[in-house]
């Protein structure tokens, strides 16, 4: 009885190492890749559009000549006002410069339904007049506070296409 109880442990002690040989080994976990947080650049093309709802303002004077004699009179300010929707469409581009620096150029052009009367009690006037169209060119000149705030001015041309007043005249 001994001699079985030697055999299998002497047995199991030569086999053990050969089945621990025969596992195969774990495969290596793969690390996840290191993600760098993104780099900013300001440099690039972009297109616009949108719209919305506008309000002008507009104050003239009236200067009466009579046909003789020198004097003239002129009228209190008046102001006429309108109100309308309008949309928009535009571009630009800017560049970077080093890495505080963008400058760049832009453009817009606005279609508008801004409409309004136009009255002058003072001559006994009045019309409607209508903001036709609008548009701006211009450059702005920019520095990054952080790499994703851009503080900046810009300047440029602006123009306005008001069509004709039609004035009619009251009757006393």
């Amino acid at each position: 009885m001994k001699r079985l109880f030697v055999g299998a442990a002497a047995a199991a002690v030569t086999i053990t190492p050969v089945l621990a040989a025969d596992i195969p080994a774990r495969p290596p976990v793969p690390k996840a890749p290191v993600v760098a947080a993104p780099a900013y650049s300001w440099s690039g093309c972009y297109l616009a559009a949108g719209g919305g709802y506008g309000m002008w303002n507009q104050v003239s004077t009236s200067l009466a000549i009579p046909p003789f004699g020198s004097l003239t009179v002129e009228s209190p300010p008046i102001t006429s006002s309108g109100r309308g929707w309008f949309g928009t469409v535009g571009g630009g581009c800017d560049y970077q410069v080093g890495d505080r620096w963008v400058v760049g150029a832009l453009a817009d052009y606005d279609l508008s339904a801004l409409k309004g009367d136009f009255l002058n009690t003072f001559e006994g006037q009045f019309g409607r007049e209508k903001l036709r169209s609008s548009w701006a060119a211009g450059g702005r000149i920019g520095w990054l506070a952080t790499p994703a705030i851009l503080a900046y001015v810009s300047g440029g041309y602006t123009q306005a296409r008001f069509s004709a007043v039609d004035v009619f005249i009251a009757a006393y």
